[in-house]
């Protein structure tokens, strides 16, 4: 028995697996990016990896080729006990065990000294891969699975892509496709701001500098209306609106008479439509006996998707006019504020 003989088969068969890893443990897209970075060894490693499954074919094939000559040579040689033995662990250990090993340094080394040979003869031999190739895609149950389910597995894979050191994928991306892929279980109850957090404003308010301030420490971009009694909604006043009429007249003459409703247990994914039409900014959320427990808004919705708060064009808009207002008289408008035609309350459909 020519045991180094043997030893050579073994390790060349060892080494085209790890070259299979080599060549595949990034995509070919990471390949052209790392390569365009200026890393050496994955400029030469994408001339052969560009081939893709082809170069995968070629190298099993070696792999199974020296792996057939050593365990040929292997059986003529030993016994019956110590061949099932050894090529057991032979088999285990090219086959199972080192396509799991993450590619390491020296392979990838190697695999760029040997890819642009591979890159030549798969360039001489593509005209006879080929048709072998489209023979199996087209007739082999091959099956490209991506290990995916549902939604718990994608949530999986991001919370690895968190890990990953040399992820490029900034983290807010990451909670925002975590969001948008939990958005349709999520309840309106979750965007709720309690009534007792919210500034409710009497419909006989007067606008005014008090007022102003009031709504400015407030940081709402639309306060609820009432008239009476708290639980009475008759509207909603826009900030943007109290700024720009400056002072003078009721909140009752600026608000918008049209108010609309959800409740909390309502999907944000079946509210989303109505929730988006223009000029619908705010919401008052009944509970399951349509008691008011509280308001919500478009911000507080795209929060929900986006993982930050969003200051809305009202927001910004407001304390810039209220900037400019600081540094202009306060005094009464010439104009009178103009009243809005009435609207009919509408409950948002589910």
């Amino acid at each position: 028995m020519n045991l180094a003989l043997l030893l050579l088969y073994a390790a060349l068969a060892a080494i085209t697996t790890l070259l299979v890893k080599a060549y595949s443990c990034v995509s070919i897209h990471e390949m052209k990016t790392r390569a365009r970075e200026g890393q050496k060894a994955y400029e030469l490693i994408h001339r052969a990896g560009s081939y893709g499954s082809m170069l995968k074919m070629l190298l099993w094939l070696l792999a199974a080729a020296f792996s057939g000559i050593f365990l040929a040579r292997l059986a003529g040689d030993v016994s019956e006990l110590i061949f099932v033995t050894v090529s057991t662990l032979f088999i285990s250990g090219v086959f199972i065990f080192l396509p799991a090993l993450r590619a390491s340094s020296p392979v990838l080394k190697l695999a760029s000294f040997l890819a642009p040979a591979f890159g030549w003869l798969l360039e001489h031999l593509f005209a006879v891969f080929e048709p072998f190739m489209r023979f199996a895609q087209r007739h082999l149950p091959f099956e490209n699975h991506t290990g995916i389910y549902d939604i718990n597995d994608l949530l999986d894979v991001i919370d690895a892509q968190r890990l990953q050191p040399d992820s490029r994928v900034d983290p807010t991306t990451l909670d925002v496709a975590s969001n948008a892929l939990t958005f349709n279980y999520r309840t309106v109850s979750e965007i709720t701001t309690p009534m007792s957090k919210t500034r409710l404003l009497s419909a006989e308010d007067s606008i005014g500098p008090i007022l102003l301030s009031e709504l400015h420490q407030a940081g709402m971009a639309h306060f609820p209306v009432y008239d009476g009694e708290e639980t009475n909604i008759i509207g909603v006043l826009s900030a943007i609106d109290v700024v720009e009429a400056k002072a003078g007249g009721t909140v009752r003459q600026l608000m918008q008479p049209h108010v609309n409703y959800l409740r909390e247990d309502q999907l944000l994914a079946e509210v989303l439509e109505d929730m988006l039409v223009p000029g619908r900014h705010m919401f008052m959320v009944v509970n399951e006996f349509n008691e008011l427990v509280g308001t919500a808004n478009t911000e507080d919705m795209i929060r929900k998707i986006v993982g930050q708060r969003v200051q809305g064009y009202e927001i910004a808009k407001y304390e810039e006019n209220l900037g400019q207002q600081g540094e202009t008289s306060s005094g009464p408008q010439d104009e009178d504020i103009p009243l809005r035609n009435n609207e009919s309350a509408e409950i948002a459909s589910e």
